[in-house]
């Protein structure tokens, strides 16, 4: 006789979040014992053969760690667990890479007293150094998220404390980004202190990571960067700050359908320098298959009030999506930077001339073509596309459309066919809801809608989108 399902009539999805070869992750309604609320379901029922053994592992790991953090408010709550399915709650908020809490003091007292209740609890969280396991509630809380590498420990053994120095440690580390002058030096030491398991680690172990991760299953660790975002950007930009006369220097990613991923170069000069100079030096310093497509030589870059460059910007430019710069401007003297990095770019491909293409199809009504960040090439392009009433425009189609306008290199990785286009009350494309949708990040969509019909036509792309490889931690 087969055992009744517990969680039958109890799950309601709204949305699947994610679907990798370790679970399917998907938003929606637990009916519970005190009503009805908005929850996030685990379950392995779809996990490839291969993967899982280590995928129940995981499952395991993050049941047990929520289970203890439960109560301690600083978690997302453990509502329902089996040996394949597990339901915890949903807390609404932005992870940290997206909140980017600079100078909230506030926002870092709730992190580090979440952090002290969750040790004292026997939690070591054992991942904190990814930005988008920091959440950032409306009300400036933090909270802790994917505890799938967390251990739970009876007594607070020398492991114990090991662990929870590196969850220390890394919480340090963003604490010293977004908020520098507030380290203290007690704090500094611990930054500058590797843990001897953390440095035998890097030394052996990771080698062995580097190997499954970027060579079987070919993924990056840096936030979808790629390898040449991982090893070449880092040392390029490293190179170029030496040189004499560069004052500053940013190296940026971009979607480039020939080596996968492009380098953009954003050098600061205080003297006019040429190009080709540069690119020699550069050749010469970190070798020539290191070397960016692109070299932008400017006299200032943009900068936070702080000073620090406003990456968000140039990443617009990189990728030539320059028509979402404006709502950024900060300032007066920012904008006339802006404006002069934007007349004189060098990356007049990617999304505005794959969007010109598909505008030009007949079956085509319109369009909004985004740049996303990509685990295995960097970055993609995702094309949204609105058919023509009276044309049966379908994605293969456009697909072969766009190979023979632009080349089969230029063409996104996705096209999406949808009746509409969500629109603002001026007749705008809503790109800032498209963007969540392209990275896959929709649990953020629900504070930018603004009315039903806008929900109808979201909740239609939602359904049929195609990225599923979710970066984020939701």
């Amino acid at each position: 006789m087969t055992a009744p399902d517990a969680l039958a009539g109890r799950w309601q999805t709204s949305v699947v979040l994610k679907r990798d070869v370790f679970s399917t992750v998907e938003r929606g309604i637990f009916h519970g014992e005190h009503g009805d609320m908005p929850a996030v379901l685990r379950r392995l029922d779809q996990v490839p053969w291969w993967s899982r053994p280590l995928a129940r592992h995981l499952f395991n790991r993050e049941r047990r760690a929520l289970a203890r953090a439960t109560p301690l408010g600083v978690a997302p709550p453990l509502l329902y667990a089996d040996d394949r399915r597990l339901v915890r709650g949903y807390i609404p908020g932005s992870a940290l890479k997206i909140a980017q809490p600079y100078g909230d003091h506030a926002y870092f007292r709730s992190a580090r007293a979440a952090l002290r209740a969750l040790h004292r609890a026997g939690i070591s969280h054992n991942d904190l150094a990814k930005e988008q396991n920091w959440l950032r509630t409306p009300d400036g809380r933090a909270y802790l998220l994917d505890f799938q590498l967390a251990s739970v420990f009876r007594r607070r053994s020398r492991l114990f404390r090991l662990a929870a120095y590196e969850d220390l440690r890394h919480f340090l580390k963003h604490k010293r980004r977004y908020l520098p002058d507030a380290v203290t030096p007690a704090e500094r030491r611990v930054l500058a202190r590797k843990s001897l398991p953390t440095r035998i680690w890097m030394m052996t172990g990771k080698k062995i990571y580097m190997v499954v991760t970027r060579g079987l299953l070919g993924f990056i660790d840096s936030e979808g960067g790629g390898a040449r975002l991982a090893y070449d950007a880092p040392a390029v930009e490293a190179a170029l700050k030496t040189f004499a006369h560069v004052r500053d220097a940013a190296v940026l990613d971009f979607p480039d359908r020939k080596s996968a991923t492009g380098l953009y170069a954003f050098v600061e000069s205080d003297v006019p320098l040429h190009e080709e100079d540069v690119r020699k030096r550069l050749a010469r310093a970190v070798g020539a298959e290191r070397l960016p497509e692109f070299i932008q030589i400017a006299d200032a870059l943009p900068r936070r009030k702080d000073g620090v460059v406003r990456r968000d910007i140039l990443r617009l430019i990189s990728t030539n999506q320059v028509d979402l710069i404006e709502p950024l401007i900060a300032s007066k003297e920012e904008g006339q930077i802006a404006r002069r990095l934007v007349a004189e770019r060098k990356n007049l491909y990617g999304a505005p001339a794959v969007a010109a293409a598909l505008m030009a199809h007949r079956g085509v009504r319109d369009a909004a073509v985004l740049a996303y960040p990509d685990r295995l090439t960097g970055t993609g392009l995702y094309a949204f596309v609105e058919a023509g009433e009276a044309q049966n425009c379908g994605e293969e189609e456009l697909a072969s459309y766009l190979a023979g306008a632009i080349g089969r290199d230029n063409a996104p990785k996705y096209i999406q066919v949808v009746p509409a286009l969500p629109r603002n009350a001026a007749g705008s494309i809503r790109t800032d809801i498209l963007q969540l949708i392209a990275a896959n990040q929709v649990d953020s969509i629900d504070a930018l809608i603004t009315s039903e019909a806008e929900r109808a036509t979201v909740d239609r792309i939602l359904n049929g989108r195609h990225n599923m490889r979710d970066r984020f931690v939701l």
